[in-house]
């Protein structure tokens, strides 16, 4: 049998080495890119932020700092809550709900209406009896945050947590039923946020919560109230 050369098995080591350093460096991207892509926004696998892919504890902290945040916008309108829910042309619309006394007479419809430690004068402009919303304009811009500054007609599901934004706390409860003229909440006693914006774990506008304690669906505001 002929003998192999000295330098041509040195030659087809070297290629042998070459080869295995490559399909070892190959698997070593494929994992790695493989990792990256499970943590991308999108992937359903988001350790933070916003989506129906939390798992309960981070859907209760996405939800209790968006309730946190949210109460930048939230004001208060006469003994009852609003929010600032758009500014247009200097004015500041605030949207709230009929309290548990109604709403004063057509003659006297003027509010007040405060935020951190400061008040201004509004006057109700418009009022829905069929869902119970009514709109306050402030001639002023600059009270609070907008808080649905895009008109966006956003719906929840029943066994969908949100959070109830008042004055000075936030709760997160669960939809117990969601249908076309109310969302009826887990939790009682929620008729002293009567007013209150209720927003789902993406931040967004949901509802408005009523004296009877259930909530508004936002939808229910398109049309007298503002159009979207």
């Amino acid at each position: 049998m002929p003998r192999i050369p000295r330098r041509r098995k040195r030659r087809s080591r070297a290629w042998v080495a070459l080869l295995v350093y490559a399909a070892f460096a190959i698997a070593a991207v494929v994992l790695i890119s493989r990792a990256t892509s499970d943590d991308e926004p999108g992937s359903g696998r988001e350790a933070t932020g916003t989506g129906s892919t939390f798992g309960p504890a981070s859907e209760e902290l996405a939800l209790s700092t968006i309730g946190s945040r949210a109460q930048r916008s939230t004001v208060g309108v006469g003994e009852s809550t609003g929010f600032v829910a758009w500014e247009s042309n200097g004015l500041t619309l605030v949207l709230t709900a009929r309290p548990a006394g109604g709403w004063k007479t057509r003659a006297s419809r003027a509010v007040n209406v405060s935020y951190g430690g400061r008040s201004w004068t509004g006057t109700l402009v418009r009022t829905d009896p069929a869902s119970g919303l009514g709109l306050v304009r402030v001639a002023r811009s600059g009270v609070a945050s907008a808080l649905w500054d895009q008109p966006r007609r956003e719906s929840v599901t029943t066994g969908e947590r949100v959070a109830v934004v008042g004055r000075t706390t936030a709760r997160t409860v669960e939809v117990a039923r969601a249908g076309a003229r109310r969302l009826y909440l887990t939790t009682s006693g929620l008729g002293v946020f009567a007013g209150a914006p209720v927003l789902n774990a993406e931040g967004r506008l949901v509802g408005v919560i009523d004296a009877g304690g259930a909530a508004v669906p936002i939808v229910r505001a398109c049309g007298v109230i503002r159009r979207c």
